[in-house]
């Protein structure tokens, strides 16, 4: 089994006959309390948003754009949930005013969710060139979805197949800032979050899943 069509693309070359499952989760946000607040609230989480981390490159477009379209956080307010190094707290202190953005740092699964549930979109940005982005699929796309929030970001690995613009996402044309700034504009857009969490409920749990996965490993696909 693998989590994106590159990899079983690959895998399927060496005579291996792949599963393509994106990642699953058991999540509710039965207990999880939403913001309210005039602005759009976005939240930016990953696991390594330090100098050369996989995630700096998408937080520094995010930063990048809002600084162009309400760097006082007049509109929108930014969520960075993930250890990040000085130099990456200097770049968004340097473009963003204080009541624009919060820096969480390092937070824990639970406290990761509630500030994805809290947020209106949360914002998922990689190159499609870069040769992780297509071989994985990221995990943060399912958990917002599950959660009923909304992606804003491009498309690359396999997301074309999961992101719809306006139903699930607001879909980014290209991971550039202008392209970026352009979505922004765009906001507020109203997206029904129930209904993108019961999309998600048959796309990323284990219960979806089950009956598949169970007939590729009894060899019965």
């Amino acid at each position: 089994m693998t989590i994106s069509n590159t990899m079983a693309g690959k895998l399927g070359k060496r005579g291996f006959p792949p599963l393509v499952v994106p990642p699953i989760f058991d999540i509710s946000p039965s207990d999880l309390v939403r913001r309210r607040d005039h602005r759009t609230h976005l939240v930016a989480t990953g696991t390594d948003l330090r100098d050369h981390g996989k995630d700096v490159g998408g937080l520094s477009l995010i930063v990048a754009a809002l600084a162009e379209v309400d760097p006082e956080g007049n509109r929108f307010h930014l969520d960075v949930v993930g250890a990040y190094s000085a130099q990456t707290e200097a770049y968004v202190c340097a473009r963003l005013k204080a009541r624009a953005f919060k820096l969480h740092g390092r937070l824990s699964w639970e406290k990761t969710l509630s500030a994805v549930h809290s947020a209106d979109f949360s914002v998922v940005l990689r190159d499609p060139a870069d040769r992780r982005s297509n071989l994985g699929f990221p995990s943060k796309v399912p958990e917002s979805l599950l959660l009923g929030t909304p992606i804003l970001g491009n498309l690359f690995s396999d997301l074309s197949e999961h992101l719809e613009d306006g139903i699930n996402a607001l879909v980014v044309s290209e991971p550039t800032k202008q392209a970026l700034v352009s979505a922004l504009l765009r906001l507020p857009v109203e997206i029904d979050r129930e209904a993108v969490r019961k999309q998600a409920l048959v796309r990323y749990t284990p219960r979806a899943w089950s009956a598949t996965v169970s007939q590729f490993v009894m060899g019965e696909l």
